[in-house]
């Protein structure tokens, strides 16, 4: 007999919450899980007594859905009623209320709203008007729309780089917030391209297209024009085909050196013991070298697809070229000057100053260099010595 009346006390009290797990599960949002619902029996076991809170508590809010204007001031008053306490006196919320928007106690949602979208909004209605006493909690959907549709301000401009560079594509645009951006190649859209900069960095040929952007709100969708990534196939580096040659000189005199090479839109740039001196062009020329002048040259050859230097070559310069003391040598007049041992020299002599010099002879130089004349008349000549090429 005990057993009997045990259950049927439970079964009552399961009859009088019934109501209340009804309204629980109504509850947009709500995760119906036993462990929810046995602390709403808890919490909610008031309401068999008549609590504001209870199963007679809250029959609605009004307004239960709300839409406001981005940027366009809004004010609208909310009310809970219910049918055992009447219409609550004050309101607060329980969630973050869109921004730009407040809700006063008196429960009137006002202010400005400076961001679009969705907002899931639960405002609790107090059966004082302090905030306390019994309460109640119900769930508004707020919905702010934009009023600016989006506008592309600039364009992205078209490029053409070089392989191997990094390009950044820009489109400048307004409206209101939340926008979705969205990069697209040619039709298709570019994954994580959702900035309102693309970069592509080391563009390769396969990166040549037409890129845009799709710029979206929630009151409509607009795309940029079309900007066309030109990029240019890597040049190739460039290969010397004949080296500079070095020398040795004597001071005073002009020198050149050159290098050939093999590439596209080549620059030069000539070095001495590895300090630029200039020079743009695959030949170096130097005017009256001076010992100043001797040391290590080189010249590196570069292009977009990268660069090479050319072997070092020795430039020497010695004192200037000059005769030695003229000395007999059985009928010969013996002429000695200060060669280079291996370098050529060309003998030349003319009947006065003013008169055209002309070839007599060529020697070699060596460690005593000299040049032997043959016996002569009486009349007196002038000779002169060069060094050829």
């Amino acid at each position: 007999m005990k057993r009997r009346q045990f259950i049927s006390h439970i079964l009552a009290a399961f009859l009088q919450l019934a109501p209340l797990v009804r309204v629980t599960q109504s509850l947009p949002g709500v995760i119906t899980s036993p462990a929810f619902i046995i602390l709403r029996w808890i919490v909610g076991s008031a309401a068999v007594a008549g609590s504001f809170h209870g199963v007679s508590g809250a029959t609605g809010i009004v307004p239960n859905v709300v839409r406001a204007t981005n940027g366009v001031r809004t004010s609208l008053t909310f009310s809970i009623t219910s049918s055992s306490r009447g219409t609550a006196k004050s309101y607060s919320v329980l969630s973050g209320l869109p921004p730009g928007l407040t809700l006063s106690t008196r429960g009137t949602l006002t202010g400005i709203p400076t961001l679009s979208g969705t907002f899931p909004l639960w405002v609790t209605g107090w059966q004082t008007s302090m905030l306390n006493g019994e309460s109640s909690d119900l769930y508004v959907e707020v919905t702010v729309v934009s009023a600016n549709p989006p506008v592309i301000t600039n364009q992205p401009s078209s490029v053409s780089i070089p392989a191997g560079q990094t390009v950044n594509l820009t489109a400048g645009f307004k409206g209101d917030q939340p926008m979705i951006l969205q990069w697209f190649k040619g039709d298709l859209e570019l994954g994580n391209a959702t900035n309102a900069v693309l970069t592509i960095t080391s563009a390769q040929a396969a990166d040549s297209s037409r890129y845009r952007l799709r710029v979206a709100n929630d009151l409509g969708t607009v795309f940029s024009d079309w900007s066309t990534l030109t990029v240019q196939a890597a040049a190739a580096k460039p290969v010397i085909v004949a080296q500079p040659v070095g020398q040795q000189l004597h001071a005073g005199e002009d020198f050149s050196l050159s290098v050939s090479a093999t590439g596209n839109d080549l620059s030069y740039s000539w070095t001495r013991d590895g300090v630029v001196i200039g020079g743009s062009s695959p030949t170096l020329s130097v005017s009256e070298a001076t010992p100043l002048l001797a040391g290590l040259y080189r010249v590196r050859i570069s292009n977009s697809g990268g660069f090479v230097d050319s072997d070092g070559v020795a430039m020497a310069v010695v004192e200037a070229l000059r005769w030695g003391v003229p000395s007999l040598v059985s009928d010969s007049l013996r002429l000695p000057f200060n060669g280079i041992p291996g370098r050529r020299y060309a003998i030349e002599a003319a009947s006065s100053p003013g008169s055209p010099y002309l070839l007599i002879g060529e020697v070699q130089g060596q460690a005593d260099s000299s040049f032997d004349l043959e016996p002569m008349n009486n009349s007196g000549r002038f000779y002169r010595i060069r060094p050829l090429p």
